[in-house]
């Protein structure tokens, strides 16, 4: 597997205990209570059976949306993207 897109970019997520997280994802989505790091990955049928998948590309069958991360929102205080 590896990376569709080139290198992901650099999230920080603070949460309300003060806490602060780094990860790398293409972006992020809130859905049904959480924020969801996604990243685009080609990857082989057998390794997508490994993944937890989001969506899939319909003009190139190798590419699909991975998460990276699934926080629930309501321990989130700020979300930003970080400089390389």
């Amino acid at each position: 597997m590896e990376f569709a897109t080139g290198v992901p970019s650099r999230w920080a997520v603070r949460f309300h205990s003060g806490e602060t997280i780094e990860l790398g994802a293409n972006g992020y989505t809130e859905a049904g209570g959480y924020l969801i790091f996604d990243v685009m990955v080609n990857a082989t049928a057998e390794e997508k059976d490994e993944i937890e998948r989001l969506w899939h590309v319909r003009y190139g069958p190798e590419w699909t949306g991975s998460i990276v991360a699934k926080i629930p929102a309501a321990a989130v205080a700020e979300v930003w993207t970080v400089e390389s």
